[in-house]
């Protein structure tokens, strides 16, 4: 027999439990739905307000796969903006993950997102495991977190498709990683993923649209695509050993900033195809680090460096700026270098 809970019109949390099936209605407010069991098919009726419906976490294997899970989802937001989340558990094993084909019976839900790992995965990983992950053409928000059960060779392709999503990678640790954001204005974070820095494979791409990409672990490739993009570099570790990370901005005016950075011996950012309408800012880098930041022009007969070593920013092998160890460059100092006939301006 189906039980009906009902809210009060205020911000209420409703939680499914493990017997029966249950009509949750809010009257009103903010309403927040968590999803525990997968047995029985409850109805979320969100009503009036910004809701949410969030699982606990489906265990992939386990339930059944994408026909118990869809099965199991049954959600009509009403009027406000509500939001679904789907929280998955893969094995460690070759998958394949297609979030457009995760659903359910859904109304009036104008936010998707995802989250999908092999973190409390049931069984031993396989020596080479590839995950090949494809969004859709919504803006939504998608984490992928794998390498928790100590997989010896591991692959990570990420294709996020259209909309202005935000992507979120972490765990690790990655051998191969792809990730293309497809169109739309994405935010793409980038934690500790290369197993090597020197070995691992890592290629990134924000395509079109204006993108925001952070970064902060060396090795691999950095695309930025057509659109006024932002790379946030910000290497924290002084341990960190590997190849310097290639940057490419593409089309469009885009600015780098190195942040929080500490650039040890051996590690550093190649920021190529510079052009005369893009940026870099240098906050709270450390001067004493250890190696140098390089931007290569798009002009080839032009070249420019800074070296966080020296604190030296040179043009065409020419002093530009030199900041000596420990200087402080506040809000109301700011210096624009014309870096040659082709007007590369620093912002500092």
């Amino acid at each position: 027999m189906r039980q009906r809970v009902i809210g009060d019109g205020d911000d209420n949390d409703f939680v499914t439990g493990f017997e029966g099936s249950t009509t949750f209605v809010g009257l009103g407010g903010s309403d927040t739905y968590t999803l525990y069991w997968y047995g029985h098919r409850d109805r979320l009726i969100g009503n009036f307000g910004a809701d949410e419906f969030k699982m606990d976490w489906f265990v992939w294997e386990d339930y059944g796969q994408l026909k118990a899970l869809n099965a199991a989802i049954w959600f009509d937001g009403g009027p406000g903006r509500d939001r679904i989340e789907y929280k998955v558990i893969y094995e460690p094993t070759d998958t394949v993950i297609d979030l457009g084909r995760y659903g359910g019976t859904l109304n009036s839900v104008e936010r998707i997102d995802f989250q999908v790992t092999d973190y409390q995965s049931r069984t031993a990983s396989d020596a080479s495991v590839t995950y090949d992950v494809s969004g859709t053409a919504r803006s939504e928000d998608i984490i992928a977190s794998f390498g928790h059960k100590n997989t010896a060779d591991l692959t990570l392709v990420l294709n996020a498709g259209g909309g202005n999503d935000r992507i979120g990678i972490t765990g690790g640790y990655y051998d191969r990683l792809v990730v293309n954001g497809g169109g739309g204005n994405d935010t793409m974070i980038l934690n500790g993923l290369l197993r090597n820095g020197e070995k691992g494979e890592m290629t990134v791409r924000g395509g079109v649209g204006n993108d925001r990409i952070y970064y902060n672990d060396p090795g691999g490739v950095i695309l930025g695509g057509a659109g006024r993009d932002t790379f946030l570099l910000s290497p924290l570790s002084g341990r960190d050993q590997g190849d310097a990370t290639v940057y490419k901005g593409g089309k469009g005016s885009d600015t780098f900033v190195l942040f929080n950075g500490y650039f040890a011996s051996g590690l550093g950012a190649d920021i190529r195809d510079f052009r005369s309408n893009d940026r870099l800012v240098i906050n709270d880098t450390i001067v004493s680090s250890m190696d140098a930041v390089t931007l290569i022009p798009s002009e080839k007969s032009h070249w420019v460096e800074y070296d966080p070593f020296s604190g030296i920013l040179s043009v065409q092998g020419r002093e530009a700026i030199k900041f000596r160890p420990g200087t402080i460059i506040t809000e109301d100092q700011v210096d624009i270098v014309n870096g040659s006939a082709w007007n590369d301006m620093f912002f500092f």
